[in-house]
Formats: C-alpha cells, structure tokens, sequence
C-alpha cells in the first residue's frame, strides 16, 4: 500500500478540522479507530491541480444532523431533502478547494468537480488513503483517492 507523506496527512488533518470548525461549528479531531458506516450515503468531489484527486466524505446520520443544523440554524426535520444534500455538498465543495490549496499551493489552479451524492466509497488499497475523525463523538471520515 502507499504510503502518505506527512505533510499531505498534515494538510488533510488541517483542512478538515478546519473547514468543519468555520462552517459547521464543530469540533473534529483525527481519530485511531477506523470508521465505518455500511451502507450510509456519502460525497464525493473530483479536485484537480498538480495531480487528479477525488475526495470523499462519509461521515455518521448523527454527525451529518449537527452539521446542517449548525449551518442551517434549524432542526433536520425542518429542512427538505434537498437543503439537506445541498447543505453537506457544499461543505464537501469548501473541503475541497481547501484541501486543493494546503496541498499544492496558492500558486496553483485548482478545479474542482461537481460535488455529487455517492452511495459506494472506495476500498482501502494503492492511491487510496482513509483519515478517520471524531466529530465531537461522531465517526466522519474523509478519502482521497489518486486518480490517473
């Protein structure tokens, strides 16, 4: 399996602790255990810069309730569908224009995909790396995997 470089974990590490204290008002932390969440849907957004990366987001139903109700000032039930997804894809859309700066620099154009909801999420194996977090009690979890 390859191996990640540190500063691209740090990088990874950095933008979503981050990203989810400025936008969602939560507090996340890497995490040793690995997450798994079944059959849960995720997201995915394909970022491009000095390499293809597509990244994904799978986090618990409970982590994904605080973040849009954070952002959302509501309850989840309150919200349709529709604001639900919107509201988790472009936290996803954030974490990648992010995640695309801390690891190639300002310098460099990033592009970044149609944030999309996913229903499968890449096993773990070569160009794929899995970080693991808490979100204040909740499994979230972030993938990069290399493309081509």
């Amino acid at each position: 399996m390859e191996v990640i470089a540190e500063r691209e974990r740090t990088a990874v590490e950095t933008t979503v602790m981050e990203t989810f204290a400025e936008m969602a008002f939560l507090d996340v932390m890497p995490s040793n255990s690995k997450n798994e969440f079944g059959t849960s849907q995720g997201f995915a957004v394909n970022i491009a810069g000095n390499e293809r990366l597509r990244c994904y987001l799978d986090m618990s139903i409970a982590a994904k309730h605080a973040v849009v109700e954070n952002i959302h000032a509501d309850a989840w039930t309150e919200l349709s569908s529709e604001e639900i997804d919107d509201c988790l894809l472009e936290i996803l859309n954030v974490l990648g224009g992010t995640l695309g700066r801390a690891l190639w620099g300002e310098a460099v154009r990033c592009k970044l995909g149609f944030p999309e909801v996913v229903v499968m999420m890449p096993g773990r194996g070569d160009g794929v790396h899995v970080f693991d977090f808490d979100a204040e009690g909740e499994p979230l979890t972030v993938i990069m995997e290399r493309r081509g």
